[in-house]
């Protein structure tokens, strides 16, 4: 399946996948053990525990989607729009801010969250420490008193990387399914 390489005009491109990791060698269950263990991070809470699993060289993207027309060759996703354009410095102070500041209106009080991630699909890039890896996640939102829940799925382009033994998110494409989104804010991370 061919891969459009770039993320925005100036973000270096996803690097093109190669072998397939085989689902339960012992490097799919690590990459798999470090979404599972990311999910709970980011549910519980714990930002800055959470910026520790964070390359800081990171991307963190998430595309505009528009609605076009079965015609329009055009992808339907526009990289030069954002609902978020971060990196490693803006990503920490987000979360210091979602942690330890209690102006944070969109927070007050604070969302409840599950994300349940799956179709995870992982393989070697030409960087033998690099491993681009595609993921499905929805995001459950319920806040105060509410009975409902607002709902965000996205497919994740990743890259994750070994440093000093350990996988860290390097890079990360969120295309959110909705074109318009069916929650008040995104504050969350993906």
């Amino acid at each position: 399946m061919p891969q459009e390489q770039t993320l925005r005009p100036d973000a270096p491109a996803i690097p093109p996948m190669g072998e397939k990791i085989r689902y339960g060698s012992p490097r799919y269950n690590e990459i798999a053990e470090f979404y599972i263990e990311e999910a709970l991070l980011l549910d519980d809470n714990r930002l800055l525990e959470w910026i520790e699993t964070l390359t800081v060289d990171l991307l963190y993207t998430a595309p505009m989607r528009v609605t076009r027309m079965n015609e329009d060759p055009v992808s339907d996703i526009v990289r030069t729009v954002q609902h978020f354009d971060d990196n490693y410095t803006t990503i920490r102070l987000r979360a210091r801010r979602l942690s330890e500041s209690r102006n944070v209106w969109a927070e007050n009080p604070r969302a409840r969250t599950r994300r349940f991630v799956s179709n995870v699909s992982a393989h070697y890039t030409a960087k033998l420490d690099e491993f681009a890896v595609v993921s499905y996640v929805l995001l459950m939102r319920n806040k105060a008193e509410s009975p409902n829940y607002t709902f965000v799925t996205a497919r994740r382009n990743d890259v994750l990387r070994l440093v000093d033994g350990k996988l860290k998110l390097a890079q990360r494409e969120s295309i959110i399914d909705m074109s318009v989104l069916g929650v008040p804010h995104l504050v969350t991370f993906l």
